[in-house]
């Protein structure tokens, strides 16, 4: 996979690539990845790359080449982690995990935004890390710096994330 991507990416031309793709858990995550997309569209004007607005209708293989290929062509990569999140990611299978699997083997960069007050910390202490899928785990551990959703401060997390 790793080979492929870096086979693509030396085709891609600087122009095309975007800023920012958000991989999200549509359960308990949509809300999130609405506000970042829309943040980062309209107010910074970034190039950002979201399943609803990159992908028709097609096969379940044809949908993971698109997100592989929108992946390959992404400077950064923004999760947000909310609440609950663990229960909502039911098997090893998961899109969400994969896409964030495939952004970790091609080296792009992630950035997760702790979201109802959560942090690196807060994850790692949970009753429920041992059982957080590996990919997660490397994503939320405290050796990120964190990026966190103020309430009423929306200026201080989004000039961190720009």
């Amino acid at each position: 996979m790793i080979e492929r991507r870096i086979e693509y990416n030396k085709c891609v031309d600087s122009r095309n690539r975007y800023d920012v793709f958000i991989s999200y858990k549509r359960k308990g995550g949509t809300p999130w990845a609405e506000l970042l997309y829309l943040a980062l569209t309209r107010i910074s004007k970034k190039k950002v790359y979201i399943d609803w607005e990159g992908i028709k209708s097609g096969t379940t293989e044809t949908w993971k080449h698109n997100i592989f290929k929108a992946i390959s062509m992404s400077n950064n990569i923004v999760v947000p982690i909310f609440s609950g999140i663990q229960d909502v990611i039911t098997d090893t299978e998961d899109n969400f995990l994969w896409e964030i699997s495939i952004a970790i083997q091609g080296n792009v960069n992630i950035i997760p935004l702790y979201v109802d007050g959560l942090s690196s910390t807060d994850i790692e202490k949970s009753e429920y890390y041992d059982n957080l899928p590996d990919s997660l785990k490397a994503i939320t551990s405290s050796a990120h710096d964190d990026l966190k959703y103020i309430p009423g401060g929306f200026n201080i997390w989004y000039k961190k994330l720009i």
